[in-house]
């Protein structure tokens, strides 16, 4: 189900109508949303909304997943300033789960993002958007490199697993 109004062409624009606009009830109110941090660049890591501790926070992929993200990337020799984090639903819906009818909304509005931030690379940490922007879980095509097409044509992407999901199931 497409959205009805589409999203703003301008990457402005656009980070300002996915923190305020009414279309994404899905997301919550604008003062529960997070925006993305940091500066379009080469590497888009992808999360599927924000954690509790991250509204409490203001800040993606916050607490202890944070400081397993910052170890993660370290081990790719990045810090968090050198990627641009993005959450698939701006906002953390009610169940903290996104149901198949919002990921059906919010996948165009993702592509859109991808478009307009323009990454070599996508890092999707979750299986919820694996499934809606690869068509595919992350767990059999860990460190594969898949496909995403998007309005401005294809993007390199790999899925894991959240560090949420990975400090909940250590094994």
């Amino acid at each position: 189900m497409p959205t009805p109004i589409p999203p703003p062409g301008d990457y402005a624009a656009f980070m300002k109508w996915l923190s305020t606009t009414a279309e994404l009830t899905m997301a919550g109110p604008p003062a529960q949303r997070l925006a993305a941090s940091g500066s379009p660049c080469d590497l888009m890591v992808m999360i599927d909304m924000p954690d509790r501790e991250d509204l409490a926070s203001g800040k993606l992929i916050s607490g202890e997943a944070g400081i397993l993200f910052e170890k993660m990337l370290a081990a790719m020799n990045r810090t968090r300033d050198q990627v641009y984090i993005a959450a698939f639903c701006p906002g953390r819906t009610p169940s903290g789960r996104l149901q198949e009818q919002e990921t059906e909304i919010l996948a165009p509005i993702a592509r859109h993002h991808i478009a307009l931030a323009r990454p070599k690379g996508v890092w999707i940490m979750s299986q919820a958007v694996s499934r809606a922007l690869l068509g595919a879980d992350a767990a059999p095509g860990l460190g594969s490199l898949r496909k995403i097409n998007h309005e401005g044509g294809n993007v390199e992407a790999v899925a894991s697993y959240s560090p949420r999901f990975l400090l909940q199931q250590p094994k």
